[in-house]
C-alpha cells in the first residue's frame, strides 16, 4: 500500500463525481425540468454540486431531481459512490494486512 494508491482512489473518486456532472447536464438538456433548478449559465456549477452530495449521499435538498431518468440516475450515483468506497477501503485494510503479515512471517 502506498501513498500513490490513496492518491490514485482519491482521484478516481473525483472524476466518478465529474462523470455524473456530465450526466445530469446531459438530462437537464433533455428536460430543463429534470431538476428543481432554474437554468443559466451557472447549471452546470450547480449540477456539480448536486453530483457530489448526491456521490457522498449527503443530500441537502437544494436541488431535488423531479424527473424518472433524474431520481434514478441520481439513486445510481449515490450507489457507486457507496460501492466504491467500500470496495476502496477493504482493498486498503487487505493490502495493509497482507503487508503487515508478510513482515511478520519474513521476521521468523
Amino acid at each position: 500500500m502506498t501513498f500513490d494508491t490513496i492518491q490514485g482512489g482519491i482521484s478516481i473518486y473525483l472524476l466518478i463525481g465529474i462523470f455524473w456532472t456530465f450526466i445530469y447536464g446531459i438530462v437537464i438538456n433533455l428536460n430543463s425540468q429534470a431538476f428543481n433548478l432554474i437554468i443559466n449559465e451557472n447549471s452546470m456549477r450547480f449540477l456539480f454540486y448536486f453530483s457530489f452530495t448526491t456521490l457522498t449521499t449527503l443530500g441537502y435538498g437544494d436541488i431535488v431531481p423531479k424527473s424518472e431518468w433524474a431520481m434514478v440516475l441520481s439513486t445510481l450515483e449515490a450507489l457507486t459512490g457507496q460501492i466504491f468506497l467500500v470496495v476502496f477501503i477493504s482493498r486498503l485494510v487487505g493490502f495493509h494486512i497482507a503487508q503487515h503479515l508478510r513482515k511478520t512471517t519474513d521476521s521468523k
